[in-house]
């Protein structure tokens, strides 16, 4: 993950921290955006959206104790497909309102 970085030199906290979540996927880019789905699930990568068991895997592998109705009411605050699934482009706005980047629709 930090490879990249040698440590004999010295390295600023912005290079520290692109090393570190550039292999996750930066949700400024619509590729970066599906590289993210990587870490919720296969089935998320492959339908390029987000279900409820989707979140309970990554909560699950993750070690973190949420319940499926936590889960389930934080989807239920944002846009779902018929199927109940947060689809990428609502994801990659959630994303980017929650972060400062800009967004760039021309990299499909």
């Amino acid at each position: 993950l930090l490879s990249g970085l040698s440590s004999t030199d010295p390295v600023d906290f912005e290079d520290f921290i692109m090393a570190l979540t550039e292999p996750l996927g930066c949700p400024s880019t619509v590729q970066g955006s599906k590289q993210l789905l990587n870490a919720v699930s296969q089935d998320a990568v492959k339908q390029e959206s987000i279900g409820l068991q989707d979140l309970k895997c990554m909560v699950d592998e993750l070690g973190l104790d949420i319940s499926l109705k936590t889960l389930e009411a934080m989807l239920e605050k944002v846009e779902l497909n018929d199927e109940k699934r947060l689809e990428l482009p609502e994801l990659r706005r959630i994303l980017l309102k929650a972060s400062s980047f800009d967004v760039d629709d021309d990299d499909d």
